[in-house]
């Protein structure tokens, strides 16, 4: 509607109105407040926590339903302050009633000399200079408060950046499989028959979302469903001053979803020809942890064969130092050199002569580990498809767990092999395409080298001169407020415990679970909470307010000594540094 500048105006806005988020938005947060509730910290009236102890603030209870902010960052990216996408730096949409709801967030326009960003509602100038090595970025919402919810709607994708001969920073000698979608091909080129054949390099981004009867995707609209059973639809009362719960009423610390989506599609498959694949994987999930492997599957028999190893070539900031051969409980670095490849100390000295060959160093790793990757993570794979027979299905599973990972201890339990321990199926066919070229790859119609032929640069970091200990520790919560009756806590209805809170006898009692806990709630259909408080419970000494309502929040910081608690200090451990050093 606007050329970038907001200079001219090519049609009417009186019937552009604002669409809500998609999702129920929790208000009470430290978020944007666009609509400019009262705030905690005096003299703001945006990017701040509202205020609950303020006159009819009960509203804190209820979703935001006003236009929804967004700001676009470049996760890895060199960027300067103008263009990085901070969280404060939102703005809203060209809708013709944004009315009364701020325009822009604190940081918009704000790091001069820089240039401005945003000169109209709905228009940003962002800029990337693009001067560091190639490497696999993404980029995402980046909203304060709500860019989990953004992300979820699929704001976000990626962001590959290359050497300007179309090659791969650090990669000495080999060719990697090529061509990639290219600027200018079309949308059915790249995602159909028989146009995406010819590529060789593909980006897949994995998520797990949960979808709704309509089709729609389902976000959690209570806190109740992180500490509950599904069955139990209890409301919970916010931190609003009606109540002095110290929960919001519907932000939930983490979710796990139950179907696995690459690309926006749900368990999808894909064709291969026979030939060598590189696959650059993100993790584009809320809190999951991913742990890939490649299986072959036979449908006959519905059971898993041989795993077929990732040969991983890269991760967030560009290429490894060496090829990484990668299966579930094996991870061996490939180390080939050519003939003339001489290592030299840092006074010049010649230290050693390797011949040509592969060298295989085997890591010691858990048996259960295979490709790991945190949330936002991406890995740089290849993957060999040359010898498996036409119509050979590979399936790729996910072994992490259906909750936060801890480690893969006695307790690990993997994800459900019928929904998300599955994340999609390669089904192998004749290449029907003519031998690919593509004019932005460099390597023209060079067939890709075997990964154990590939010679990667080394890049020697200077050592560290000081180790820091981080600690991440949770905010227990200490008291939890809920009103009304839930509908199945009635006569003969069954519910399973989960998270702490269990039904006990007949009449509609939650016991609270944990050891030396005596103490329950009991709810009378009949009643009314006094002045809408609902009814309210606290932690006590024998039970962690964790194993009955889950985080509060979260504190960064360096870690005090050796507390087993993961104490933290917060920023109390100043860190100096010289960019011009």
């Amino acid at each position: 509607d606007y050329d970038y500048r907001g200079s001219r105006c090519t049609r009417s806005r009186r019937d552009r109105e604002f669409i809500p988020h998609l999702f129920p938005v929790d208000r009470s947060l430290h978020w944007g407040n666009p609509e400019r509730l009262p705030c905690k910290v005096p003299n703001k009236s945006i990017d701040c926590k509202p205020d609950p102890t303020q006159q009819s603030m009960t509203i804190l209870n209820d979703p935001y339903d006003g236009p929804v902010p967004m700001v676009v960052h470049v996760h890895g990216s060199h960027t300067t302050p103008d263009s990085d996408g901070y969280p404060e730096a939102w703005y809203m949409p060209d809708a013709s009633n944004i009315g009364q709801y701020a325009s822009r967030g604190t940081f918009v326009n704000n790091f001069r000399p820089l240039p401005a960003t945003n000169y109209v509602n709905g228009v940003a100038v962002f800029r990337y200079p693009n001067d560091a090595p190639s490497a696999c970025l993404w980029y995402h919402d980046h909203t304060l408060g709500i860019t989990r919810l953004n992300v979820a709607t699929g704001q976000a994708g990626f962001w590959i950046r290359r050497e300007r001969d179309g090659g791969e920073t650090g990669l000495e000698r080999g060719v990697l499989p090529h061509p990639a979608p290219k600027s200018g091909d079309t949308l059915e080129d790249v995602n159909l028959s028989p146009g995406r054949g010819k590529y060789r390099e593909i980006p897949m981004l994995i998520q797990d979302l949960s979808f709704n009867a309509d089709g729609s995707i389902f976000h959690p609209a209570s806190r109740a469903r992180f500490e509950l059973p599904l069955e139990l639809n209890i409301p919970y009362v916010g931190n609003n001053s009606g109540a002095d719960s110290d929960i919001p009423a519907i932000w939930n610390p983490e979710t796990f979803f139950n179907v696995m989506v690459v690309n926006g599609v749900s368990w999808p498959y894909f064709e291969v020809a026979q030939d060598l694949f590189r696959f650059r994987l993100l993790n584009g999930c809320d809190s999951r942890f991913l742990n890939l492997a490649l299986f072959v599957y036979d449908e006959a028999t519905d059971s898993l064969g041989q795993e077929i190893p990732f040969f991983q070539i890269g991760a967030e900031q560009g290429l490894l130092p060496f090829v990484v051969n990668v299966t579930t409980g094996h991870k061996r670095v490939l180390k080939r050199y050519p003939k003339s490849y001489r290592s030299y100390s840092k006074y010049g000295r010649r230290r050693r002569k390797y011949g040509s060959g592969s060298r295989r160093e085997p890591s010691q790793v858990p048996a259960r580990e295979a490709l790991l990757m945190a949330p936002a993570e991406r890995a740089d794979v290849i993957v060999d498809f040359r010898n498996w027979p036409v119509g050979t299905k590979i399936r790729m599973l996910n072994t992490g767990p259906d909750e936060p990972f801890g480690g893969f201890g006695p307790d690990y339990v993997p994800a459900d092999p019928e929904t998300t321990g599955l994340v999609m199926q390669f089904v192998v066919t004749k290449d029907s395409s003519s031998y690919h070229r593509s004019d932005y790859s460099k390597y023209g119609s060079r067939k890709a080298s075997d990964p154990e032929d590939l010679i990667i640069r080394s890049s020697y970091l200077p050592r560290a001169d000081k180790t820091r200990q981080l600690g991440l520790r949770e905010v227990d919560s200490e008291k939890v407020c809920v009103t009304g009756l839930p509908s199945l806590l009635q006569e003969g209805a069954e519910t399973k415990p989960s998270r702490g809170l269990k039904r006990c006898g007949r009449k509609g009692k939650l016991s609270l679970m944990g050891a030396g806990s005596s103490g329950s709630i009991d709810w009378d259909p009949t009643a009314t909470p006094d002045n809408d408080r609902g009814v309210c419970v606290y932690s006590n000494g024998s039970v962690a307010a964790s194993e009955i309502y889950g985080p509060l929040a979260a504190l960064l910081g360096g870690a005090r000594g050796n507390e087993p608690d993961g104490g933290t200090s917060l920023w109390s451990s100043p860190v100096q540094v010289n960019p011009k050093s």
